[in-house]
């Protein structure tokens, strides 16, 4: 996995931003929060799901919720192998 890709960093306190994909300088991030109840914003592409799994498990946070925010398939694509994970 590389850390470049990833963009992995910690925005504010509790708050991770994850780069799952790169396409000509367009980031597509997403999300974790690891307070009281960690929760998952979007899910990225569905071919970018197995990258968040291991920035997930990076992290070592199990998210306890899942915000979708719109249906864009850069923001739910990976929904249904999350759901299933």
């Amino acid at each position: 996995m590389s850390d470049e890709l990833l963009g992995l960093h910690e925005s504010i306190d509790a708050v991770h931003n994850t780069t799952v994909q790169n396409i000509d300088g367009r980031r597509y991030c997403v999300y974790l929060t690891d307070g009281t109840a960690p929760t998952l914003f979007d899910t990225g592409f569905a071919d970018t799901v197995e990258t968040l799994f291991e920035v997930i498990d990076e992290i070592g946070v199990r998210s306890q919720r899942l915000v979708i925010t719109h249906r864009d398939l850069d923001h739910s694509g990976g929904f249904n192998a999350f759901a299933e994970r």
